[in-house]
């Protein structure tokens, strides 16, 4: 199926603000044939190097404001890595995103020459990060899978290819993956296979317990195992004013319950993308020297003009929503103009520094 640009023409243009990036990522031709034979890429630019991030906010963000600010960064970024890596792929020199090598997998000169094209690196990271979405949120998938039946792209690409999964050890099978990727001709939905797992072999490894195997313990979990569980026994300091202490909240119902933490083990086991950890420890900050009845008094004054100002309190309401701030940083490439390979440096910066 074959969507351009112009088919935008006739929508209005609140509607087009919202789904111009979105569409956009379908204004491609693409038909692949099963394992090896005669493949087409694609060989339509989409004009906006923002289609990649369009679904992430469209799509996704409905199910990612259930989860907290911590888990949100974590699935959030991973999508950086799936769009970087799959340039990665199909280029002579990038390096992947997650271990700063060459990628495990590469597509052979002749296809990086005549179709190592953004088209070709753009659909690649659509099908990954859908791949690694409904990984960490199963819900996702229905919606999903409506998404690319909507624009004639078939669903099956949202499941990791059956032989890539035929490679046992992701990082001790690389040739095993490149001889299957060489197979299937380096199409994008086959590279889009490889980089998804590969993304959610590190997920399954970044210390952030979200499957819940590890216990408080430190040691394997065997019952009532919690997703994003606590694996350091952590206990909040309450006799500490100036350490963090658990919120109360209500349901404005006369029930009161407070929460104990939010991933606090993450300080300790999480991987690091752009330091080791030694680094990470090793470094300090001057005293700030807070004058904390100064600033207390602050806060009042603040708060007491937030009471009577209907301004304040929607920008309050709206840069709570760390989505929100998300997709205004995500305007800036279009701002400045940028290329789809220079959007997706920036892209992989900020996440990897976040």
């Amino acid at each position: 199926q074959r969507l351009t640009f112009q088919t935008l023409q006739n929508i209005s243009s609140p509607t087009m603000t919202t789904f111009t990036m979105l569409l956009g990522i379908f204004s491609v031709i693409l038909s692949l044939s099963n394992g090896s034979g005669n493949f087409t890429y694609p060989n339509e630019l989409p004009s906006n190097p923002l289609v990649a991030a369009s679904p992430l906010f469209q799509l996704v963000s409905p199910y990612l404001h259930e989860f907290e600010t911590p888990q949100i960064i974590r699935m959030a970024a991973m999508h950086a890595p799936a769009f970087w890596n799959c340039m990665a792929v199909y280029h002579p020199t990038l390096l992947d995103a997650l271990t700063n090598e060459r990628p495990i997998v590469v597509a052979s000169d002749d296809i990086i020459r005549d179709y190592g094209t953004d088209e070709t690196k753009l659909l690649c990271s659509i099908y990954a990060f859908l791949i690694i979405d409904i990984y960490n949120i199963p819900e996702f998938k229905p919606a999903a899978i409506t998404f690319l039946e909507s624009y004639g792209l078939d669903p099956q690409y949202l499941e990791i290819n059956a032989d890539v999964l035929s490679c046992s050890d992701f990082y001790d099978e690389n040739a095993c993956l490149q001889e299957i990727a060489g197979n299937y001709g380096f199409v994008p939905d086959i590279m889009a296979s490889i980089i998804a797992y590969q993304n959610i072999n590190y997920l399954n490894n970044d210390g952030w317990n979200a499957d819940g195997k590890i216990g408080t313990n430190g040691k394997q979990c065997t019952a009532n195992c919690r997703a994003y569980g606590d694996t350091t026994n952590y206990k909040p300091c309450t006799k500490d004013p100036t350490r963090w202490q658990p919120m109360i909240e209500d349901n404005g119902k006369g029930f009161f319950y407070h929460y104990d933490h939010v991933v606090p083990h993450i300080g300790q086991t999480a991987k690091l993308r752009l330091l080791s950890r030694e680094e990470l420890e090793d470094r300090t900050a001057p005293n700030p020297g807070y004058d904390y009845d100064l600033e207390t008094d602050l806060v009042i004054d603040r708060l007491a003009d937030l009471a009577t100002n209907d301004t304040m309190k929607m920008l309050v309401e709206y840069f709570d929503d760390k989505l929100n701030v998300a997709g205004l940083i995500f305007t800036l490439p279009e701002l400045l103009d940028l290329s789809y390979s220079e959007y997706m440096v920036f892209a992989t910066g900020w996440t990897a520094t976040e």
